[in-house]
């Protein structure tokens, strides 16, 4: 479905060579991380040759180039675990579309036509309204474009979208459905809306809320609800507070309602070139799982940052055969960027 899509994607440009694109430059960006990750695990039922490594390294290769109205985002990825000797190399499109207008005597309407991810939710926690967001998203609720059509306009300060995609529900079985949806978002004052309203077999709806109560303060809401089977809640709502200081503090809380409840105290403080975090995580599985946090970043120079987290996990672990009891990373990522006329 995937290539099917962009090659439709591919011959509509070719045969409308009438439409107006946007961007005649190339820009493009190349982003590279190396990173290292230790694991402690606590007591395991399984074999000691099947119980997963303690040490592990990874790294990408990510290029983003966008010309003429084209955005390709493109990735190649190397994961290496030390206990099976297994090194590969896995490219990957994340993103892949077309963007261009179409002039009319009514509203002018911006097209997108391919694979493209979506932001439309606030939170760190869990992002109940990202239903077409990217693959690595926190929702719980994500719908995985494959690929996408978006027409939006604007009156005002409003923008209208209506998005229709292929959506994979079931990666084994290669089995796909039609997601079609219409959002609108708007301003009031110093908020904030937006209304989703979509079909998937079923019908699925959505509704976000910001706004700024103080300049230091911030407040903000997203719910999404679909028909769900009896085991699964049909209503999933995120609500979060952000403060942040002139000194560069910022503290982040919020709850989040669904199948996993859960609840997130973030606390991060940027001097100078330096960031560091602290955090509280509490999730309701079926033991009650707590995991702290604690990272720095450190922005070497203009192009290269140095990443560091711990994680620890109480009780002992998440719920499984084998329980993980912290967790530690180290990341050195490079970015570079440029633009050819």
């Amino acid at each position: 479905m995937r290539a099917q899509g962009l090659i439709f994607t591919l011959l509509f440009v070719l045969l409308t060579p009438s439409l107006e694109a946007r961007g005649k430059n190339l820009d493009w960006r190349l982003e590279s991380q190396m990173s290292g990750h230790y694991y402690h695990w606590g007591e395991s039922q399984l074999p000691e040759a099947l119980q997963p490594a303690k040490r592990q390294q990874a790294g990408y290769l990510r290029t983003s180039l966008s010309h003429s109205g084209w955005f390709a985002d493109l990735w190649l990825a190397s994961n290496r675990n030390p206990q099976d000797g297994d090194q590969s190399w896995h490219p990957e499109v994340d993103e892949l579309y077309y963007d261009f207008t179409l002039e009319s005597e009514g509203p002018t309407v911006e097209m997108t036509l391919g694979e493209k991810s979506l932001h439309w939710d606030y939170g760190f926690l869990a992002l109940p309204l990202n239903w077409l967001g990217p693959g690595n998203d926190r929702s719980t609720t994500r719908h995985q474009a494959d690929p996408l059509i978006l027409a939006e306009t604007y009156q005002g300060m409003t923008v209208f979208q209506s998005v229709c995609a292929w959506v994979d529900t079931a990666e084994e079985a290669q089995k796909h459905e039609d997601l079609c949806l219409l959002r609108s978002q708007g301003f009031v004052g110093k908020g904030e809306w937006q209304l989703l309203a979509g079909y998937q077999e079923d019908w699925l709806a959505g509704l976000g809320l910001a706004w700024t109560l103080t300049p230091a303060l911030a407040s903000y809401a997203s719910a999404s609800w679909k028909e769900q089977e009896e085991d699964e809640k049909a209503l999933e709502a995120l609500v979060g507070m952000t403060w942040a200081s002139a000194q560069g503090l910022e503290v982040r809380a919020e709850h989040f309602w669904g199948n996993t409840d859960a609840a997130l105290l973030r606390l991060s403080w940027n001097p100078n070139d330096w960031t560091w975090v602290a955090g509280f995580n509490h999730q309701e599985l079926q033991e009650p799982l707590q995991i702290y946090e604690l990272g720095m970043e450190y922005q070497l120079n203009s192009s290269a940052q140095l990443e560091l987290n711990y994680f620890s996990y109480h009780p002992e672990g998440r719920p499984g055969a084998t329980q993980l009891n912290q967790e530690i990373n180290l990341r050195l990522t490079y970015t570079t960027a440029g633009q050819l006329n």
